[in-house]
């Protein structure tokens, strides 16, 4: 995998700083009812930023976990869950509720929230799960549009759990 320069995400008050090095998994944003409903309670905290975009869309960088480090604000990090016994944690800072990053919790990545991004995210590489779009939400054409997780989508999450498996 070639190196690329680490990605730094913050919240907006600059309390929590995380670092992803290395090349992301992809770039995407999910229309799916969970991650919908799960930036929405996000957006809905106190002073928190907009996540969601226009179409429902929660863009996002992929990352491995073993890539991902907290600089700062380690204590900071609050997790979410929409149900007790989801396998899925939303977290954010708690000291401005800025949505960091999702993590489905039997998965080898984090759905790092392109919103946290301190400068300007990748290109989008895929818009999935838009079958869940809202009623009459028309998403970009800037990417392929997937009613669910199109098999590259797979491929890729499966591509990374390899290189971690081989210490790549």
């Amino acid at each position: 995998m070639p190196e690329t320069d680490p990605m730094k995400f913050c919240c907006a008050c600059g309390g929590v700083e995380m670092v992803a090095r290395g090349k992301p998994i992809a770039v995407t944003a999910c229309c799916c009812d969970d991650c919908q409903a799960g930036s929405k309670a996000i957006e809905a905290l106190p002073g928190a930023a907009p996540i969601l975009q226009s179409d429902g869309g929660t863009p996002y960088i992929l990352c491995r976990k073993d890539r991902v480090s907290v600089v700062r604000g380690q204590e900071l990090i609050e997790g979410r869950k929409l149900k007790p016994n989801s396998p899925t944690t939303r977290y954010h800072a708690s000291c401005c509720n800025t949505g960091l990053y999702t993590d489905f919790g039997p998965g080898h990545w984090y759905s790092m929230f392109a919103t946290a991004l301190v400068g300007k995210p990748p290109p989008i590489e895929m818009r999935v799960q838009t079958k869940h779009r809202p009623d009459g939400a028309v998403s970009p054409d800037d990417a392929p549009i997937a009613p669910g997780y199109p098999i590259s989508f797979m491929f890729r999450l499966l591509g990374a759990r390899a290189a971690m498996l081989f210490g790549r």
